[in-house]
């Protein structure tokens, strides 16, 4: 008895958080479409395909190598840095930019480091540090978040394709299309993660204007009940599938970054380090170069100004 005694509130504590995170997750996705509420059950069928999804994106985010130290130093003695930045001076200058980092250092009693993720799309050059969080921990939690952001926007987009969208007029599918541009123009999803979520504080306010004006255009549907439950199983058959929308593998670095992150290393030249890479199945595909980060606040430029709040992402 006194082991069942110390078993079962372990046990119940578990089962509590996995419904606090599936509850979490589930606001998100119907963030990402409110239409999705009129259908009969949808809460019990994306509940089951969130669980499944939230378990594989939680392993894959828990199998990213550790984070690694982020300063001058660190650059000039880690390849896989190297990838991302050409000298001391852009590291700093990234590190001055990041403005969720900055925030938290000027907190009322900040910490002695913080964590964040290094990306930069694999085509382009420009690395940015963004889901910068106390943690580790909570540094993960923000990544499932942007991925399963990331699915839900996949299945809205397919909505507005020809397979999805027989139930549909004209102007109902001009209001899913223009709800689809509107949440990318915001980095929901790893656009905010790769840089693409905009940075001016009146630019954001202006898009979030325009989602919540969305919301209330799309509350006016009169699409049959049917075609509500369709959009349920469109989304359900993507969190289902995750591993078919997102994929995470690695590749070597390139030693030259004039070219991007997608040049090829030469096979004279040192031996290039591994980089993880995530692959989107976004239309188009995407692929990113990521890796966590630590920062010390020691490491951070001098002086900080005071900046902008971080894009809002759906809570």
């Amino acid at each position: 008895m006194q082991i069942l005694s110390r078993v079962l509130p372990e046990s119940n504590a578990r089962n509590g958080r996995c419904d606090d995170e599936l509850d979490r997750l589930l606001a998100r996705v119907l963030r990402i479409n409110p239409c999705l509420q009129r259908a009969h059950g949808h809460e019990e069928h994306l509940r089951a395909a969130l669980a499944s999804s939230a378990g594989f994106l939680n392993r894959v985010v828990s199998q990213l190598p550790l984070p690694r130290v982020l300063n001058a130093q660190s650059w000039a003695s880690d390849p896989c840095l190297r990838a991302f930045f050409d000298t001391t001076d852009q590291v700093a200058a990234t590190l001055a930019n990041a403005r969720e980092l900055t925030r938290i250092f000027q907190a009322s009693r900040p910490p002695d480091h913080a964590y964040a993720v290094l990306a930069m799309e694999m085509a382009q050059s420009t690395p940015h540090l963004r889901a910068c969080q106390t943690d580790r921990t909570a540094l993960q939690k923000e990544i499932v978040d942007c991925l399963v952001d990331q699915l839900a926007l996949e299945a809205l987009g397919m909505i507005v394709t020809k397979a999805d969208r027989r139930d549909m007029l004209e102007c109902e599918l001009a209001l899913f299309s223009k709800r689809v541009a509107i949440l990318k123009r915001l980095g929901i999803g790893m656009g905010t993660v790769v840089g693409s979520a905009p940075q001016d504080s009146a630019e954001r306010r202006r898009l979030e204007a325009l989602v919540d004006g969305s919301d209330h255009d799309l509350r006016g549907l009169g699409l049959l009940p049917e075609a509500f439950e369709r959009q349920v199983q469109r989304f359900c058959s993507v969190l289902l599938r995750a591993d078919r929308h997102i994929r995470v593998g690695t590749k070597p670095a390139p030693v030259d970054r004039s070219c991007g992150l997608s040049a090829v290393a030469s096979a004279h030249a040192e031996s290039p380090a591994p980089l993880t890479v995530f692959r989107i199945a976004d239309n188009p595909s995407r692929e990113f170069a990521a890796t966590l980060v630590r920062v010390a606040m020691v490491d951070m430029p001098r002086p900080m100004n005071a900046c902008d709040q971080p894009p809002r992402l759906f809570g």
